[in-house]
């Protein structure tokens, strides 16, 4: 439908009445389905809101699509393979290599906070890093059952997140080669507190500079992204 609109040049006129479709049809779709499902559909309203000038609504798409995939983002045009479509790519490179782009550096900024507050020494002036055998176990644990680190070809950000937001306090016993106290727990709060700062560094992709191919790392609206970012996802 949306390139339909977009080939008979009625954009304009529909692109209201088409954008509030996508948003009820999203706030409506089970978001208790499996990842890939969601990915999918992520994936072809991202499509329909990039051929209809929805920026906001393609941002949104392409955080989600961040949050839940977990396969690379260059399967996404394999999804057109045998479908009766006007134009058979779904989204352009750029905004795959972005989102790809996007991604790791949200898994590595997950990791980097984790290994931050779960080693070093309480001490502020100390420089030896104690070494642990127990926190993965003790992460697993609070993890419901996942390993640690993720295992990221089969679980997605939101998962992760998920379990983080869920579990408690995290108590671990640590070696340490100086003469202070190490870190031996790592509470909700703070558990909490990370999650918070990967969901502000996924912000989905930039409207604007998509349509010029700029890549994501080039965008000049990284403000106004972060902006978008702290309202509430719609599935």
């Amino acid at each position: 439908m949306a390139l339909h609109i977009d080939k008979y040049a009625c954009g304009p006129a529909q692109r209201l009445m088409a954008e509030a479709l996508l948003k009820r049809y999203l706030e409506t779709y089970d978001s208790t389905k499996k990842d890939s499902s969601i990915f999918n559909t992520l994936a072809w309203t991202a499509k329909a809101a990039y051929v209809l000038g929805a920026s906001d609504l393609f941002t949104r798409c392409t955080r989600r699509l961040i949050l839940v995939g977990t396969a690379p983002y260059s399967d996404i045009p394999n999804l057109a393979l045998g479908v009766d479509i006007l134009n058979k790519e779904i989204l352009p490179v750029t905004i795959l290599l972005g989102m790809e782009e996007q991604r790791s550096k949200a898994r590595n900024f997950l990791l980097r906070q984790m290994t931050l507050i779960s080693e070093g020494c309480v001490s502020s002036d100390c420089n030896i890093l104690p070494s642990t055998s127990t926190f993965s176990q003790k992460m697993a644990q609070n993890q419901t059952g996942h390993r640690w680190p993720p295992s990221w070809e089969d679980t997605s950000l939101r998962c992760v997140l998920q379990d983080l937001e869920k579990g408690g306090d995290i108590l671990f016993k640590q070696k340490v080669d100086c003469s202070h106290t190490p870190c031996g727990e790592v509470s909700h709060d703070a558990l909490s507190a990370i999650c918070k700062l990967v969901e502000e560094e996924i912000r989905g992709m930039c409207y604007v500079c998509a349509r010029r191919d700029k890549m994501q790392s080039m965008c000049e609206h990284k403000e106004q992204l972060k902006k978008a970012a702290a309202h509430p996802l719609f599935v």
